[in-house]
This record gives C-alpha cells, sequence and structure tokens, in this order.
C-alpha cells in the first residue's frame, strides 16, 4: 500500500478486515460459509481468499463459481452466456447445460469494469456543465467529489427517464443542467460493445442465445440495447440475489465439509429449472401483453411503462398518485425485452413480485403479481387471447 499503518502493511491485511467485518456482523446467525468468486479467479487468488478467510477463523465449506451459481435457478435454454461487472474489468462465462450447467469459458475484457465507465460518465457530465451552465466541477474538490456521489443517484433517474435535472452547490450559486440519457450511453457506447464483443464473435447463426446480465450491469443506462447484441439473442436481467439463491439451492452439491475444497465449475441441471426452462417454452406463445391495475389494462410494448406516484401525462406509464406510502415518484417501469417481459424496480422502498422483493430487475410472466406501497397496490401480468385462446397480435 501506498500508505501503510499499523493495522493495514498491504493489500491482503484489507482483505482481511473487510472479510472479518463481514464475518463479524452475520456470524451469530452462521454455522458455515460458501464462497461464490468470479470465474476470472485464479488458483493463487484461490487460495489467497482461503488463506484469509482461514485466518479470519471463518469456517469455510464451499467454492463456486459465481456466475454458475447465478445461471443455475434461472430459466435459461441454447447458448448460455453470464455477464457481469465488477470495478476495473468485466467478466463474461459461458455455460453448457445438458444433464449437468457446466462452465465452458471464462473472458475477462480488462479496463472496461466500473471504474472506466465511471471516468467516462464524470467527464460527460462535468463537459455538459461547462457547456449549459459555464461551471467547470472539476476546478474545485468539492465540486469534483460530489459528481463522483451523486453519480450513482443520478444514473438510476436517467435508467428511469429519458432526462434529468442535475445540481450542483458552490457557496450560494446553485448550477443546474438538464441531461439527456442518450448523452451518457453515449460516453460508454464504445465500452459497451467492448464488453458484448466476446459474444457476437461466438454467437452461432440459427441457435438460440440466452445472455445473463448481473444486476451490477442491468441498472445501467443504455443496457442492455447498445450492446448491439442480435435480436435473437434473448437478455435475462438477474436480481441481486441470483447468486445466493443458486448457491442455497444446490448447497448439497458445493459443501465439502469433511474433505479439501474443491472449486465447483459444474452443477447438476435441477428438475425445477428444467421444468420451469419447458414452461417458458410452453407459453412463449402467451406472453404477457398487458398490467392490469384497478380493473384498466395498460399495454407492454418496447418503450417502459412507468409505474410512480407522479408520472407525467406526456409519459407511457401508471400514474398512481401522491397520496400512498411507499410509492416513489417513479417506482418501477414494465417492458418487452427481446421475448421477455421485464419489470425494474427504481426505489429504495422495493418491489414485490409474487411475494419476494424485488431490488432490481426480473422476467415476469402471465398471471405474476407487482406490488408496491403500503399498504400495497397491486398489479396483474394478463395476454389478451381471442376465440379459441390464440395470442392476440394486433
Amino acid at each position: 500500500l501506498a500508505r501503510r499503518d499499523a493495522k493495514a502493511q498491504h493489500h491482503a491485511d484489507l482483505a482481511y478486515h473487510h472479510l472479518t467485518a463481514v464475518w463479524n456482523a452475520v456470524k451469530s446467525d452462521a454455522d458455515e460459509v460458501i464462497f461464490a468468486v468470479p470465474g476470472n479467479f485464479g488458483k493463487q487468488q484461490l487460495g489467497l481468499l482461503l488463506g484469509i478467510a482461514q485466518a479470519c477463523s471463518i469456517p469455510t465449506t464451499g467454492l463456486i463459481d459465481a456466475a454458475l451459481a447465478a445461471t443455475s435457478t434461472a430459466a435459461a435454454e441454447g447458448q448460455l452466456w453470464h455477464l457481469d461487472l465488477q470495478l476495473h474489468r468485466t467478466v463474461l462465462t459461458q455455460l453448457e447445460l445438458g444433464t449437468r450447467l457446466t462452465r465452458a469459458e471464462v473472458i475477462e475484457v480488462a479496463r472496461t469494469g466500473l471504474v472506466t465507465l465511471r471516468e467516462a460518465w464524470v467527464n460527460a457530465i462535468a463537459d455538459a456543465f461547462v457547456r449549459d451552465a459555464r461551471f467547470d466541477p472539476t476546478h474545485l474538490a468539492h465540486t469534483e467529489q460530489a459528481l463522483y456521489d451523486r453519480l450513482p443517484c443520478w444514473l438510476a433517474s436517467l435508467k428511469a427517464e429519458g432526462a434529468t435535472t442535475l445540481e450542483l452547490q458552490t457557496g450560494r450559486a446553485t448550477h443546474r443542467i438538464n441531461l439527456q440519457r442518450e448523452r451518457l450511453i453515449q460516453a460508454a457506447i464504445g465500452l459497451y460493445r467492448e464488453i458484448a464483443q466476446p459474444i457476437r464473435d461466438r454467437l452461432r447463426p440459427g441457435e438460440l442465445t440466452t445472455l445473463l446480465i448481473s444486476h451490477r450491469l442491468a441498472r445501467l443506462p443504455g443496457v442492455p440495447e447498445a450492446f448491439s447484441i442480435p435480436q435473437e439473442c434473448q437478455v435475462v436481467a438477474l436480481d441481486a440475489n441470483a447468486t445466493a439463491r443458486g448457491v442455497l439451492a444446490h448447497e448439497a452439491d458445493i459443501r465439502c465439509p469433511d474433505s479439501a475444497l474443491k472449486f465447483v465449475t459444474s452443477l447438476p441441471a435441477r428438475a425445477s429449472a428444467q421444468a420451469k426452462t419447458a414452461r417458458t417454452s410452453t407459453i412463449a406463445s402467451t406472453t404477457p401483453t398487458h398490467v392490469v391495475h384497478k380493473g384498466y389494462a395498460y399495454a407492454i410494448t418496447d418503450r417502459a411503462l412507468m409505474v410512480g406516484a407522479s408520472i407525467s401525462p406526456d409519459q407511457h406509464g401508471i400514474n398512481l398518485g401522491v397520496s400512498h406510502d411507499g410509492v416513489a415518484r417513479h417506482h418501477c417501469s414494465i417492458r418487452r425485452r427481446g421475448t421477455e417481459i421485464v419489470v425494474e424496480n427504481y426505489s429504495a422502498e422495493g418491489t414485490i413480485v409474487n411475494g419476494e422483493r424485488l431490488d432490481g430487475s426480473a422476467k415476469v410472466e402471465i398471471g405474476d403479481i407487482i406490488e408496491i406501497g403500503h399498504p400495497r397496490l397491486a398489479l396483474q401480468l394478463i395476454a389478451i387471447v381471442e376465440g379459441n385462446g390464440a395470442q392476440k397480435t394486433t
């Protein structure tokens, strides 16, 4: 470390203190730990992780590839890819599905991580302030820091809407600009396409392909549209708990309590996952077409159907009014993404889908119930049918 002290001489010390803090927070409710780690971890990194965990007195009973765990409970078929974002790189994992789900290839795309994207967006926002407000926020330390501090909130707002107002304070002066989402997408378009290039290079014509993207990527503006993935490649946005669910579903296959730990890169194809895949294929011709609220059916299209407490008349959405507790101004959205319908949460209160809290995004199907607010307001996904039950197409 460039700046050392008595507690931290090198990066391993930082990892030790980090793991100790996490373990101390949960150990009263936990007997053991299974680590789900990125596929780009090599043997040396895995060894260091386990060594530090042992020094922290963490009872480790399993190691599994995080992409494998996240994919194991998803309804996906065909050629499978998992894409995740790290600070300094993205990791692309190819998986093969047969009687087992097996990791086939791991591709690391360097210099395309969250740090690089943040730099591109901060520079684009700073340029917008210079152009529109005649103010350069990078000339003052506190306003430059404010750019980074407020960026996550601004990104969330621009993911939900086409534009948002940005403000920075200097003394008594308030500098304000109106930023278009497209400006940030253009700032990141080169990085986005570099991230997705390995997938485009490996697509096999005529073969169904599913790309599963982590919640870290799914929450960024322009994802996945700016990836320029062919339309026949369906994109599934995973929620924040996808990896944990996969680990719990396959706990018996991962745990090694009485022997040397092994790094799990293959799992049995669960009957539940296969059944869900079959069910998805069966109802593909009856994908939800509308969402119903208080007897009114709202069409679901490629354009985000916004749901919230303050949806303007010119927006495509369901305005719930401002009087209901726990409903954000722009709470969530529902849209068609390829062959799927996806609900995405934008509120700190979360969105409830079939009784489970959603903080990121998830695929929804006919009959699913979406609830928000306190007490909960319910919306249901339906498909419009005609005559003998054939799906309406006009």
